[in-house]
């Protein structure tokens, strides 16, 4: 489908990731990318699994409702948060009306979470994957 796409509308769209496992992800990561900065998708933490985004120390869950909406789900995410902050990590959760319905203020939240975090959760990362 992009092969038929012209240069202009191609370039207009970028690069895209088969690693997002939604459209809320992929524009999450397209945004952090454009600001600057390294985007790891999927990275894999011991005892959590995987998380959707890791970018400027700061772990990010981009839920939408569907697959985060019974009981039991409700309680794995919370056991992931848990387990993820044991690790000294931060994970910022985000939903689906927080990146279609009030982007512009999301945005500004992730940055300043990222900020607060800072080289504390670069540093916190680094130790985790030394081991």
């Amino acid at each position: 489908m992009m092969d038929d796409a012209s240069a202009a509308v191609s370039s207009r769209i970028g690069s895209l990731s088969t690693a997002s496992d939604s459209g809320s992800e992929t524009r999450v990561v397209r945004w952090l990318r454009r600001r600057g900065f390294h985007v790891d998708q999927q990275p894999f933490v011991d005892g959590v699994g995987y998380l959707d985004v890791y970018a400027g120390g700061l772990f990010l869950e981009i839920d939408g409702r569907a697959p985060h909406d019974t009981p039991d789900a409700f309680t794995r995410d919370r056991r992931r948060d848990l387990m993820t902050s044991s690790h000294g990590l931060q994970v910022l959760r985000i939903s689906y009306d927080q990146v279609w319905s009030s982007w512009e203020d999301t945005q500004k939240m992730i940055l300043s979470a990222i900020t607060a975090v800072g080289p504390f959760g670069r540093k916190k990362v680094a130790e985790l994957l030394a081991r």
